[in-house]
């Protein structure tokens, strides 16, 4: 059996100078980055201008298209005889039956149908409780005095993440060590 060979790995920087060479590296990839987007952004510019009239227009003329073949589906009911769609020789057309939605009808209003509904039908009213999470939070000092957010078997959560925000400069004007 091969001996497993045991490599040491650094710790990572020691000192604040060594992680300033971190924090410049970070901002001379962070630059770079920054510029190679720039360019293939100008470049993707470039493509979709060159190539926007040509979609355009022949986005409008399979609109038509949509326009004249459901005209043609409206005046000819007896072709689909009860089925939603027709086979042809180069595609399908037909009727999708949507999800069913629930409208009101002209003169009534939401408030008036729920009133009804409360009245008559109540199963047909939401009652949806929820904790009011962003009001608790707000008032965490208030309820931390006296130790109800423990009581409601809740905790406020509030993590720390290391970051670095990289000054991204020319590349050619970064100086090493500076602080």
């Amino acid at each position: 059996m091969a001996k497993k060979l045991k490599i040491k790995m650094p710790a990572g920087p020691q000192t604040r100078e060594e992680v300033e060479i971190v924090l410049l590296n970070i901002c001379m990839a962070t630059s770079r980055m920054s510029e190679l987007t720039a360019l293939m952004d100008q470049r993707l510019a470039a493509v979709r201008a060159e190539y926007a009239d040509g979609l355009t227009g022949l986005d409008n003329f399979i609109k038509a298209q949509m326009a004249e073949a459901k005209s043609w589906a409206d005046r000819n009911p007896q072709e689909f005889a009860g089925k939603a769609s027709i086979s042809m020789a180069h595609g399908i057309v037909g009727y999708r039956t949507g999800m069913p939605t629930l409208k009101l009808l002209s003169k009534h209003t939401w408030k008036q149908a729920l009133e009804y509904l409360e009245e008559n039908y109540p199963q047909y009213v939401r009652v949806d409780p929820s904790v009011n999470k962003e009001q608790i939070i707000a008032d965490r000092a208030i309820l931390a005095k006296k130790d109800e957010i423990k009581t409601m078997g809740l905790k406020i959560n509030q993590e720390r993440r290391f970051f670095v925000e990289p000054t991204v400069t020319d590349p050619n004007e970064v100086r090493h060590g500076d602080s």
